[in-house]
């Protein structure tokens, strides 16, 4: 209680004057806006259109901190949720001003002892150093590092905040009133020693992750509860058990693993067995629910399978075997990220969508056969799977996003089929085992480069009847934009000629084209795009382009050996590094030039091409 006083005094004393002023201000992407973030003192701020402030972040390192009450003027009601992330703070104070956080603003404050607020805040107090929303009966944050192994939450509170609870490190149980409804998100999450814990009758709502890795033997879930989030029991052991009464009209455990009845998903698994065979009738694994489970080695889905959601077998390191049914229709974003001892897959007849990231990182897969009915692989689906030398693609396939096959170093070779109508940005970067690629006349839509740093490719056909897409001497162009889109790395040619009537040199279009020495640009040439000839380390001399009027950021950018560029009087813009690292370069510009202008404010070696060297400025 003294300490409180001593605060209270203390904050009286400094909230009547703003902080010192700003010293200076950024901008920044806060919650998908452009914002503009204020200093003062130790704070960061942003201005809402009510005039009031809401702290963006704390770089402070005070033991007892005393959040103002006003920042330049401005009425400080609201604090991020990361403002005072992993701060060494042992105290807080929270002013009058701040209203109800939705969550706990002090995560991963792991030497937070004691939340402070005060007297006159209308919505928030402090109960013996744990923080609570009046309005909402709440219970927010209970600090991490408070010295006590049980805790009894206050009759009258009637939810947890996310994360209210995450990290204790000294409870061991908390007891929980009988007015409890909400457990939020992550509420208990990490909670190493809690060991017991009753849910109370009427209890309604358990939020994604709320037991996450705790180590309790037993948890009983109420008939009252009628919505679980996101497994909520993430990490718990073969010899952790959750409980549920066969008269539940909602939920039920079976054979170690949670499932929702009336939408026929599989939460959460928490079971003993290395092979699992997932019940018939189950059309939804739900996300995360078998997420970092190492135990698991076989997994065998039934007919009745609809979906498999995002990250549902994430990180299962141990799984080696997977059996699919015919009725999956979609494998959600990283469902199977790094499941390391994946070797073979054999997709079913009928799933439409890989998502995002799906197989991504699953370093030892070599053989992936996909029967009809793909669609889509999502964006990085396969990305990082090193060992990957085979790939059945469908005729159904109509896109492969972006990434999809990224460093897949062994493939050495895919065909793409008639059906296919896009292929996104870097869909085969650094593929080096590639050595020449065919595109179907249906492939319309292409991103940058599918093809970059494939240092092994040397050709890419286009079918004739193509109306988007041509191949001209085994470098791919868009004709309807007169555009060259990918001239194949691993070229050993030391001269090319780009054809006449190109307008354009796409983004990264001979990015680590090595073995290139001299190009010659045609003049109907108008752009060369941003980094398009990055890393071109034996590139020596660029001529032609007479009507070029662009050149983008970092074009050149590492062309150790450029020793002769000609900058045209039509160029009217040259991005940022277009010639950095280019250490032997010296451009060749016109007099009262742009591209003169350009040189001079970038500090770059030229000469005039009307002149000998004694004339230079």
């Amino acid at each position: 209680m003294k300490k409180i006083i001593c605060l209270l005094l203390v904050a009286m004393l400094l909230f009547g004057a703003a902080v010192a002023e700003s010293t200076h201000e950024v901008q920044t992407i806060y919650k998908g806006q452009l914002v503009v973030v204020y200093t003062s003192g130790d704070y960061g701020y942003i201005v809402r259109d009510n005039d009031t402030a809401l702290i963006l972040n704390y770089n402070g390192e005070e033991e007892t901190v005393i959040v103002p009450a006003e920042l330049d003027g401005h009425a400080v009601t609201e604090i991020d949720g990361n403002a005072f992330r992993s701060s060494d703070m042992v105290s807080v104070f929270l002013p009058d001003s701040i209203i109800s956080p939705d969550a706990n603003i002090f995560g991963r404050c792991y030497s937070l002892a004691e939340v402070n607020v005060s007297l006159k805040n209308p919505d928030l107090e402090s109960v013996d150093g744990v923080l609570f929303s009046k309005k909402d009966r709440c219970l927010v944050c209970y600090p991490a590092a408070k010295e006590s192994e049980v805790y009894i939450v206050p009759q009258g509170t009637q939810a947890l905040s996310e994360g209210a609870f995450s990290a204790c490190e000294y409870l061991t149980e908390v007891m929980l009133p009988d007015g409890l409804k909400i457990i939020g998100n992550e509420a208990f999450a990490g909670c190493y020693c809690l060991k017991a814990l009753n849910l109370p009758d009427g209890l309604t709502t358990i939020g994604d992750r709320a037991f996450a890795d705790c180590e309790m033997k037993e948890i009983v879930i109420p008939d009252s509860v009628t919505e679980i989030g996101i497994n909520p029991f993430q990490w718990w052991f073969y010899d952790q058990t959750v409980c549920v009464s066969d008269e539940h009209p909602l939920f039920a455990v079976v054979d170690g693993a949670l499932y929702d009845k009336t939408e026929n998903k599989l939460i959460s698994y928490f079971g003993s067995d290395q092979s699992f065979s997932v019940p018939q009738g189950t059309e939804i694994i739900g996300e995360r629910a078998f997420d970092e489970f190492e135990r698991l080695t076989d997994i065998t889905f039934p007919d009745s399978l609809k979906k498999i959601c995002a990250s549902a077998f994430s990180m299962c390191s141990g799984l080696r075997s997977i059996s699919f049914a015919e009725g999956l229709v979609e494998i959600d974003r990283s469902a199977f990220y790094a499941c390391d001892s994946l070797t073979a897959l054999s997709l079913p007849k009928g799933l439409e969508r890989i998502g995002d990231g799906a197989f991504r990182g699953c370093g030892h897969l070599q053989t992936v056969e996909i029967a009809e009915g793909l669609k889509e692989i999502g964006n990085n689906a396969f990305t990082v799977c090193y060992d990957l030398e085979y790939i059945s693609l469908p005729s159904t396939l109509k896109t492969i996003g972006s990434g999809a096959f990224s460093y897949c170093r062994n493939l050495r070779e895919i065909v793409l089929p008639e059906s296919l109508t896009e292929i996104k940005d870097r869909a085969f970067e650094e593929c080096t085992g590639l050595t020449s690629v065919a595109m179907p006349a249906a492939l319309t839509e292409m991103g940058v480069n599918p093809f970059l740093k494939c240092e092994g490719l040397t050709e890419i056909r286009v079918s004739a009847d193509n109306p988007v897409l041509a191949s001209i001497d085994g470098v791919l162009f868009v004709k309807t934009e007169r555009k060259l889109l990918c001239y194949p790395a691993g070229r050993q040619q030391s001269t090319y000629v780009i054809p006449q009537g190109i307008r354009e040199i796409a983004q990264d279009a001979f990015y680590r084209a090595v073995a290139i020495g001299e190009i010659v640009l045609p003049d109907s040439l108008e752009k060369i795009g941003k980094e398009a000839f990055l890393y071109c380390s034996m590139l020596t001399r660029v001529s032609g382009g007479s009507g070029l009027s662009e050149i983008g950021n970092s074009a050149f950018y590492g062309c150790e050996n450029l020793n002769q560029v000609t900058l045209p009087v039509t160029l009217t813009k040259i991005g940022e590094q277009a010639f950095s690292r280019c250490p032997n370069l010296i451009l060749a510009v016109y007099r009262d030039s742009y591209a003169l202008e350009y040189c001079r404010e970038n500090a770059l070696k030229y000469s005039y091409t009307d002149s000998q060297d004694w004339l230079k400025d």
